[in-house]
């Protein structure tokens, strides 16, 4: 498995995050990438 394949949700967070979207279309698959934003915002935003 190529290392870099463990980046892309967090790739895919970013992208989210940094233009501040608040309405995402998204699939019932991409649900898990969604959730793991919101926890990377979380823990940004709390320290």
């Amino acid at each position: 498995m190529n290392p870099s394949l463990g980046f892309l949700p967090v790739l895919q967070s970013i992208d989210t995050l940094l233009y501040k979207a608040d309405t995402l279309p998204v699939g019932k698959e991409q649900f898990p990438h969604l959730e793991l934003a919101c926890e990377l915002a979380r823990r940004f935003n709390h320290h």
